[in-house]
């Protein structure tokens, strides 16, 4: 899905002095390098974004058919950080697919670590619209910090509209021993051919929107290789991926 995730919650508590929501331990200036650089990054890498299907940064209410699973690895760059995703997703049951994701983080060997369990309450169709909801877990860590948090999401998605699919997200994130957050976004993509662009917004109560631009497209059996442009605050959000299904 979308923001915030722990390390969103993480580096806004540590530029409040009086409430800082995980340990820090380590100078200041590794401290401001590690909340710029999270900052700029961790939008495009938060724990509830990482399973959305790439290149999107907004979930769809679908799911994987049972027996049936993808792997997404990508990496992410902005204000001349880097961060590597891997996301592996399976669906044990016709509604319920359960994913994993792991981010590592080039600044002050940042971590993020999340588990999601996702539903789709209703169908999903080809002319029509459908409901799911999901659940992630995660747990930020680093040299300087760490951090854990809880997300609820509802996803709505409208497919086979003239102009596209929509799909829309609400959700809420709980941070141990923080207040919590509540985040949005709306995306819509249209195949052309092969290739499938999409545009998005996205954001939440403490943190800038961002506009983010996808394209996506096969590229052999079973390989997706996708990749993404998005800007917040005055800063590009840049992403290039492989997705293999299975």
């Amino acid at each position: 899905m979308l923001p915030p995730s722990t390390v969103s919650t993480c580096t806004r508590g540590a530029r409040r002095d009086n409430r800082a929501t995980f340990n820090y331990q380590g100078s200041p200036l590794n401290k401001l390098r590690l909340i710029k650089a999270l900052a700029a990054i961790g939008l495009a890498t938060s724990a509830a974004s990482s399973f959305a299907g790439r290149p999107l940064l907004v979930d769809d209410a679908g799911v994987n058919k049972k027996g049936e699973g993808h792997i997404e690895t990508w990496i992410t760059r902005a204000d001349g950080d880097n961060a590597f995703t891997v996301s592996p997703a399976y669906a044990f049951w016709d509604t319920v697919e359960l994913a994993g994701a792991y981010t590592h983080f080039d600044t002050a060997g940042a971590r993020l670590y999340s588990l999601q369990a996702k539903w789709m309450i209703t169908p999903s169709q080809d002319h029509g619209c459908n409901f799911a909801a999901a659940v992630v877990g995660s747990r930020f860590e680093s040299d300087v910090g760490n951090g854990d948090a809880s997300t609820v999401t509802g996803l709505f998605s409208c497919n086979g509209n003239p102009f596209g699919n929509i799909h829309i997200n609400l959700g809420y994130t709980k941070p141990s021993g923080a207040s919590g957050d509540t985040s949005y976004g709306v995306a819509i993509e249209k195949s052309f051919g092969v290739l499938t662009p999409h545009v998005e917004l996205v954001g939440s109560d403490n943190t800038d929107s961002i506009v983010n631009l996808g394209l996506r497209g096969d590229i052999a059996r079973n390989v997706q290789l996708d990749g993404s442009i998005g800007r917040q605050s005055g800063i590009n959000i840049y992403t290039v991926g492989l997705k293999f299904r299975f």
